[in-house]
């Protein structure tokens, strides 16, 4: 049976076969091609949610380009902040065999963003200001419960099969 990449486990086997191997792209390659994939869907799917919002009305492309400088840029910091987590999971993924954290590591840091994009979004951006108290109570519960499963995971090595 042939090695897994310890990065398959987070990222559908996909990726983690196309940096493997003998004829695998480099975890620099692999990056630089999901961050020009990311870009260019951006062609297809920001005048698309444009047209059909999520939420409010429509807005033209006149609209999208006039929104303050501001906004764009922190777009812009999110795609590099999400490259570099990336690249540096990739890399971290591709080094030899005894430079390899543990298969614990790996998962707690993948897993760690959406726990990080929670904080961020109530505590920088306040997401949930002025929401009802039942909602701000299950947001709290999604955090406590998620870094608890996080944590359980963590254990359970220790504590058996």
């Amino acid at each position: 049976m042939a090695s897994r990449s310890p990065i398959e486990g987070f990222h559908h086997g996909l990726l983690g076969e196309a940096v493997s191997g003998e004829n695998g792209v480099s975890a620099y390659g692999a990056a630089l091609l999901l961050a020009a994939a990311v870009w260019g869907s951006s062609i297809v799917f920001v005048p698309f949610f444009l047209n059909f919002p999520v939420k409010g009305k429509p807005l033209t492309v006149r609209q999208y380009v006039k929104v303050p400088l501001g906004h764009h840029a922190l777009g812009l910091v999110a795609g590099i902040v999400w490259t570099a987590g990336l690249l540096g999971t990739l890399v971290v993924s591709a080094a030899p065999g005894p430079a390899q954290p543990s298969p614990l590591m790996l998962y707690m840091l993948s897993h760690a963003g959406p726990l990080l994009a929670t904080a961020l979004g109530l505590l920088v951006w306040g997401e949930f200001k002025g929401a009802p108290t039942r909602a701000n109570a299950m947001v709290l519960a999604v955090i406590v419960l998620l870094a608890a499963g996080m944590g359980m995971i963590a254990v359970a090595p220790v504590y058996g099969k």
